[in-house]
């Protein structure tokens, strides 16, 4: 049997994709294969949760964002990127996040940064390994922090400053919502349906932003007072002949009134019990390098928000440090894998922050854990996750935290009690590998062939047996003419083979490399992945990988294959007990 170990070499360059005009469901179709991910139960990225998962239909998309294979489009992001100042607030008391805790030593870097020779604990963002620029996190209540209008509420979740980058997570509630009647959402969709032409046609298009898609299915939409006062704000601004509209900003030594660069934005309208909708919005904002004036932060500093009079403060400290990882309160080492769990008491419930490291790169995700809580009434109950209340961190521009290493669950309290002790138990964590194949050149001759190839990961092996032709094209959009655009497609016989008795295979990604592009996740919207065939997968069972389905141009007698990241259901349990 052939091995594959080394690139092989590149002879044609396929999988290009020409996307040109491209309809919603050719879109959403097309974005199945392409932005294919992480099998499994929303494993590592989905936050952790007690509900049963659809291993089979849910993806991971490295990189910014996550994509619901059903429904591509997320409905109604049009968030706001703006603030304005006015007004003091008394500064919240600021406890020691735990008393005792070490400052971490530091050393002087190459580059004259300051460094830590110790492991760097960063609440709401990970663990930071040794040798890396000292962090700083908030040195003060963060359920404290808050401002409020008529409606609408913005709570600081995190803070953190790390070599000359400062960034804050915020999120956002808000009630002001009015749901727009079926008569005026007729027009609206006539409007931009006619938008969307004019801008096929190459016109220019002023589209209104005064209105948002609460669900495009049922086409309910809405307007927000809230954001209508801030645009009403801005106008009258501009009026008045200011040089610039105001905006969210940070004020404070080192950093007066710079603005922030938007990192990632997650919007969500849920119900609000009342008949209506409200907005849930989660942001995250940063300031760049060498725009902040000191080697660290100092005293106080004001986040203001669009929208809102009274500014957010915020005071930093070194983050908590520790010699081992073994040393950080609540740290649980299960075979080279660590992981600890915080949780914190909210208006809404109990906010479960779990932590993950591992020293070989490969990422665990505890999404079919059980919360057992010990309540104060003395009865012991399994509290339930808020659906849509999961968040997992991957802020790329802190140096030494692994990505994704961290996710954040709300779970519900029953009335009239607190939670006195609670734990983790993780049965059947997702684990993912950062593990990357060799590129395969596999021949296409129009027929049924045999293959003889193994590509051979550490915890498992997978062989490809065979390739034949699928006859119907694949139909992925329309070219500006409404033609459809498609490709060939073929089937790629495969079976893996478990290295490791306590594991089996959820997934693995089967990325089509243009040549230049290989071991890079590259863009999203124009990587091409083939699509992995788990056969027998359900909402219960991850099914066993039968094949891939790939892609290929006419005329193309080649296709490029490179398996990446298998991700496997490991038969273990972790029980971690929560920080309280």
């Amino acid at each position: 049997m052939k091995k594959i170990h080394g690139i092989l070499t590149h002879r044609k360059r396929i999988c290009k994709i020409r996307i040109q005009r491209m309809t919603v469901p050719g879109l959403a179709a097309c974005l199945v294969l392409m932005a294919v991910s992480l099998a499994a139960c929303q494993s590592a990225d989905s936050g952790t949760g007690g509900q049963k998962e659809n291993i089979a239909a849910v993806r991971e998309q490295d990189g910014a964002g996550q994509t619901d294979q059903e429904n591509h489009a997320a409905k109604g992001e049009n968030a706001q990127d703006t603030g304005t100042p006015r007004g003091q607030e008394a500064v919240p008391d600021t406890p020691d996040m735990e008393a005792g805790q070490e400052t971490a030593a530091e050393q002087q870097g190459e580059d004259g940064l300051m460094t830590a020779d110790q492991w760097q604990m960063v609440p709401g963002y990970g663990i930071c390994k040794k040798g890396e620029p000292v962090l700083y996190v908030l040195d003060m209540d963060a359920s404290q922090m808050k401002t409020d209008e008529k409606g609408v509420s913005a709570r600081l979740l995190s803070a953190v400053f790390q070599d000359n980058v400062i960034s804050v997570r915020v999120k956002f509630k808000d009630d002001t919502v009015t749901l727009i009647p079926d008569e005026k959402v007729k027009e609206i969709l006539k409007q931009e349906e006619e938008n969307r032409k004019k801008q096929d046609q190459g016109i220019s298009v002023q589209w209104d932003d005064s209105y948002f898609c609460i669900d495009s299915e049922k086409h309910i939409y809405g307007r927000s007072a809230f954001q209508d006062r801030i645009r009403a704000e801005k106008k009258e601004q501009k009026a008045q002949g200011a040089r610039a509209v105001t905006f969210d900003r940070i004020k404070g030594k080192g950093i007066d009134g710079l603005g922030f660069t938007r990192q990632r934005n997650s919007t969500s309208y849920k119900d609000n019990g009342k008949g209506g909708f409200y907005i849930s919005q989660v942001w995250e904002n940063t300031i760049g390098k060498d725009r902040f004036t000191l080697d660290e932060p100092e005293g106080l500093y004001e986040l203001w928000l669009d929208g809102f009079k009274d500014p957010i403060k915020i005071v930093f400290k070194k983050a908590p440090a520790y010699d081992s990882l073994e040393d950080i309160k609540g740290m649980v080492n299960h075979e080279g894998f660590y992981g600890m769990a915080e949780g914190r008491a909210e208006e809404d419930g109990l906010r479960l922050t779990t932590y993950t490291y591992s020293q070989d790169g490969y990422r665990i995700g505890f999404s079919r854990g059980k919360l057992m809580a010990t309540l104060s009434d003395g009865r012991t109950a399994e509290l339930v996750p808020v659906l849509g209340e999961q968040l997992t961190t991957s802020l790329d521009q802190l140096s030494g935290i692994q990505p994704r290493s961290i996710q954040e669950t709300l779970y519900r309290i029953p009335e009239g009690v607190v939670v006195t002790e609670a734990s983790l138990h993780a049965e059947k964590p997702v684990v993912i590998s950062p593990e990357q194949g060799s590129v395969l050149e596999i021949p296409i001759t129009g027929e049924r062939q045999p293959l003889d190839v193994v590509v051979e990961f550490r915890d498992c092996r997978i062989y490809l047996t065979g390739i034949s032709p699928i006859d119907e094209l694949y139909e992925y959009g329309t070219d500006d003419n409404g033609n459809p655009l498609t490709r060939h497609m073929v089937y790629i016989n495969a079976r893996a083979e478990m290295r490791d008795a306590d594991k089996n295979l959820y997934y693995v990604y089967a990325v089509q490399p243009e040549e230049g592009q290989e071991g890079s996740s590259g863009d999203p919207i124009k990587t091409v992945y083939a699509l992995a065939d788990m056969a027998g997968a359900d909402k219960y069972n991850a099914g066993e990988l039968a094949g891939f389905k790939a892609l290929y141009e006419e005329g193309e007698s080649v296709i490029r294959l490179q398996l990446q990241r298998p991700t496997y259901g490991w038969n273990q349990e972790f029980v971690l007990p929560v920080q309280m």
